[in-house]
This record gives structure tokens, C-alpha cells and sequence, in this order.
């Protein structure tokens, strides 16, 4: 039952099956397992998986509201950080704990906005996220190849760094064009996966779909 209505919420949202994989950092041929019944999703990717189709981990187990049948959850408000290298992530959340801004996605209530400007968004190498945008940051996301995360270097302070498989681990690396030649940084202390921008840009596989000549290297 619940492969099948998952065929249903992906076709109404007129969404392909390498679509919900870039989404949750699982393969095309994952995904369509599931929709076959031949294997479950993990239940640590329920409320993401339910996240793409607008709806709660109990709609998409149960035979609760479909994409035609549209529930109205409730925005939840995050706090917005403007980061300040040097100082840590729970100091900042404690500073601007009253700037806030909703996002429609049911993540962990520790979750938080990075506000970007002019500066950040070049040197972090995002050219094509808007200059005013804020990302949302989920700080229990495990990191896939090819998304962004919000992390801290000894030498950089914090930065927006790209994902990609190394032979052994991951490594992350700069997009900036100014840090891009330095390769895979070490010493990389991760604070969250990067989700999305609120002007609508997913970021999910961002750095896979916009530099794969630097992810496949």
C-alpha cells in the first residue's frame, strides 16, 4: 500500500523518480523499490520523504489526505543567524533567537536560517542563489554528495561547502572562485545540511547538478 501511494503522490506531483532520489540522497533505483514494494523506506526518511509531497509521515502511512486532498500544516518559525566567524552556532541562536522566519518544512526545532549578502553568496561560490536569500540549515541531515552543508574550518571560519564522495570518506570543498583550487579541506567541523532557500531554490544536490566537473574531479 504504501508503494503505491507513493507512485500516486509522485505522478500528482508530476515528479520523476530521480527527482525524490536527489531529494533524499538515495538512488533512482531505491525509489523505485519502494513503489514497487520490493523494500521500505528507512523510517529516519519518513518525514522527508512525506516532506516532498506536502504532507506529514502519518498522511503518507495511513490513507490520510493525498495531492488532491492538500493539508494546511502550520508554518514553523526558525531563527535567522547572521554568521560571525569565531563565534559559535549556540551563541549566535542565543543572539538573534528573536529574528525568525517560517518555512513550511517539519524539521527539528533547532533548525535555523543563515541570512545571506552580496559577499557571502559570491564567496561561497552560490551564483545562482539570490543575494537576499536566507538557507535553511538542518543540523541532523546526513550530508550526500552533492549537497551543501554549513560548516567551520580552521582556516576559512564558517563557510558553504560542496559534498562529494571521497575514497574512503567524504570531502568537502570550497565553491568560491577564490578557494575552489585548494581541494578537499580538512579539519571540517559540519553544523547542518544546507535544505533550501526561501525564494524556492531547492538546494538539495545543488553543487552536483552546478559544478560536476568539480564534484567529479
Amino acid at each position: 500500500m504504501l508503494g503505491q501511494r507513493l507512485r500516486q503522490l509522485r505522478k500528482g506531483k508530476s515528479l520523476t523518480l530521480q527527482h525524490v532520489a536527489n531529494e533524499l540522497g538515495v538512488t533512482r533505483a531505491c525509489v523505485s523499490k519502494w513503489e514497487t514494494g520490493t523494500s521500505s523506506p528507512d523510517l529516519s526518511r519518513l518525514d522527508r520523504l512525506a516532506a516532498i509531497f506536502g504532507l506529514g509521515a502519518r498522511d503518507l502511512l495511513g490513507d490520510g489526505p493525498t495531492i488532491d486532498e492538500p493539508t494546511h500544516r502550520p508554518a514553523i518559525d526558525y531563527p535567522v543567524l547572521t554568521l560571525e566567524n569565531g563565534t559559535p552556532i549556540s551563541t549566535l541562536l542565543d543572539r538573534h533567537r528573536a529574528r525568525r522566519h517560517p518555512s513550511p518544512h517539519p524539521l527539528p526545532p533547532d533548525a535555523f536560517f543563515v541570512a545571506l549578502g552580496d559577499y557571502m553568496t559570491a564567496h561561497f561560490g552560490l551564483d545562482k542563489v539570490p543575494r537576499d536569500a536566507l538557507l535553511l540549515v538542518d543540523p541532523h541531515a546526513l550530508p550526500h554528495s552533492g549537497d551543501l552543508v554549513l560548516a567551520q574550518t580552521k582556516q576559512l571560519g564558517y563557510q558553504v561547502l560542496a559534498v562529494r564522495d571521497g575514497p574512503t570518506r567524504l570531502e568537502y570543498l570550497s565553491l568560491g572562485i577564490k578557494l575552489v583550487h585548494l581541494g578537499p579541506l580538512e579539519e571540517v567541523t559540519v553544523h547542518g545540511v544546507v535544505i533550501e532557500a526561501v525564494s524556492a531554490i531547492n538546494l538539495r544536490g545543488y553543487a552536483l547538478r552546478h559544478s560536476p566537473q568539480l564534484l567529479f574531479a
